[in-house]
């Protein structure tokens, strides 16, 4: 699959440990996060189990919320056949980065037409890609 724009990662050269990977976010000015490559393949198949449910409104209390809604795209997990809310809806994890000290956050993003992959890095820069195209750029390179 091909690299989607504005992002790109490999295996750090300076650690030749393989369970740890750079991540280059943006373009022209490029950021990089050192991260363990376990904790971002952890982080990005919680994104495919589909939209958190709200504790406090199971779905059996939510009133129309079946007639209410649309199908999203997607090739596995959070599946065509899945459904969620007409309005915008999330999934999120986060990831310890290695280089610089801090959290990056990872929220897939859905709502009619789109599936996005939005990273917050530590210093609050929000990188936005297809969330698809990451995946397919992803896949071969971390553990499963």
């Amino acid at each position: 699959m091909a690299r989607p724009a504005g992002l790109r990662m490999g295996f750090d050269p300076e650690n030749e440990e393989s369970e740890v990977v750079s991540l280059y976010l943006g373009e022209g000015h490029e950021t990089r996060l050192v991260v363990n490559a376990f904790d971002l393949a952890g982080a990005m198949a919680r994104l495919e189990d589909g939209p958190d449910q709200d504790p406090f409104f199971p779905p059996s209390s939510a009133e129309g919320l079946a007639s209410d809604t649309v199908e999203a795209d997607s090739e596995e997990g959070f599946s065509p056949e899945s459904s969620f809310p007409a309005e915008e809806a999330y999934m999120a994890a986060e990831v310890e980065t290695l280089e610089p000290g801090g959290l990056m956050l990872l929220r897939r993003i859905l709502y009619p037409g789109e599936d996005l992959l939005e990273i917050t890095d530590p210093t609050g820069a929000v990188h936005t890609f297809d969330y698809r195209e990451v995946v397919g750029y992803f896949r071969p390179i971390l553990p499963r």
